[in-house]
């Protein structure tokens, strides 16, 4: 062999040694890192729109120049944990193939939080029931703020 062809060789097994590892590089972005630090993403955003939302949602509406404008702010922020509540199963199915499982909610776990952003984005409160359901409310909020926050470190 001589010293150009030992040269082509080389520089042919570089060049196919660099696309081998790019190639794997870029599937494992793309299969298993890119879903998962969605769903950390997604997770992070339906946070901020809980407790940002917290003190609107928690409010008493008993006075006639409050209640026209929390009533607004209730439904545009109701109307944000709808959207975050439709787009997080997409967004937790492309993450769950995450090999390592532990450092994503549980399908359970997403299930509750789920539930308790469907309540918080279709609950209407009456004279009657104020109390109950705002109880109701502070507690689907807390619980579903302490779950994201576990999986959020």
């Amino acid at each position: 062999m001589n010293d150009w062809s030992l040269a082509l060789l080389t520089a042919a097994l570089t060049l196919l040694g660099g696309i081998v590892i790019f190639s794997i590089t870029r599937l494992l972005d793309l299969k298993y890192f890119t879903p998962y630090y969605g769903l950390k993403g997604k997770l992070a955003l339906i946070k901020a729109e809980l407790l940002f939302s917290q003190n609107i949602l928690t409010n008493k509406t008993d006075g006639p120049i409050l209640a026209p404008k929390i009533f607004e702010l209730a439904t545009v922020a109701q109307t944000n944990i709808r959207k975050h509540w439709s787009e997080l199963m997409p967004v937790y199915q492309s993450a769950r193939i995450f090999p390592l499982t532990r450092k994503i909610p549980t399908e359970k776990e997403i299930d509750q939080l789920q539930k308790n952003l469907l309540y918080l984005s279709n609950f209407t409160t009456t004279v009657q029931n104020e109390h109950e359901e705002l109880k109701t409310v502070n507690t689907s909020l807390k619980q579903s703020i302490s779950l994201i926050d576990k999986y959020l470190v």
